[in-house]
């Protein structure tokens, strides 16, 4: 199925809000294999590997999805009309999903290649969290780790969620993207910002902050074999 027929298909708004989870459900097992290269993803939801362009990476689902319910194909189909637009939102080249034999879906992505969070070098994420803040204060930090980093992120969302202005001056694209956020905050889907799920995008001017996996279902999509 084409990525358009894909993102028009009808999803049902009738789910129940997700309760509110003290820490990412899945956090746990994410850091166990830690990220030790570029979009080396292993975690609960899909295995990647990398794509026939040197530019791109796949990703799998390990089991099937119910699409309605799946936090991964929400982000996407939210973000689409401003890939390559918003620097802070993940490009995708191609989606689509594969059936197996008693029917169920697969989904299979193919996206953009980030460098992870945690390979950066501390001076590198203290001077890239300053220019997304915009705030030197993080250049005296002794260090600002991955998940640290997310914190900080996800505490901005807060902020949005609460009406209130951000505790950061934030450019107006990565409004944007934590706009998008709140927006499926509000829906159905729970907050899952920690360091394995925002990445960054190596370009000529350094370093940029890419949300890649801000929302999570607490497993609701995922239909066991």
């Amino acid at each position: 199925m084409l990525i358009k027929d894909l993102l028009e298909a009808l999803i049902s708004p009738e789910i129940k809000k997700l309760p509110r989870l003290p820490q990412p459900y899945d956090l746990p097992a994410l850091v166990k294999i830690r990220d030790t290269g570029v979009n080396k993803d292993k975690g609960w939801y899909s295995k990647g590997e990398a794509g026939d362009d040197p530019h791109e990476y796949k990703l799998t689902n390990w089991l099937p999805t119910r699409l309605k319910h799946d936090a991964k194909y929400h982000w996407i189909k939210s973000i689409r009309p401003y890939m390559g637009d918003n620097p802070y939102i993940p490009v995708y080249y191609n989606i689509h999903y594969e059936k197996d034999k008693d029917g169920k879906t697969r989904m299979k992505y193919n996206m953009e290649k980030l460098v992870s969070l945690f390979r950066l070098s501390q001076d590198e994420r203290r001077a890239l969290a300053a220019k997304t803040f915009n705030s030197d204060e993080f250049y005296n930090m002794p260090d600002i780790g991955a998940n640290q980093f997310a914190k900080i992120l996800s505490s901005v969302v807060q902020d949005i969620q609460l009406g209130k202005p951000p505790r950061y001056e934030i450019d107006s694209d990565l409004e944007q993207a934590l706009v998008l956020i709140n927006n499926l905050l509000k829906r159905f889907f729970a907050d899952d910002i920690h360091g394995a799920n925002i990445m960054v995008r190596n370009t000529s001017m350094g370093y940029h902050l890419v949300i890649t996996d801000p929302v999570q279902d607490a497993g609701l999509s995922i239909i066991e074999k």
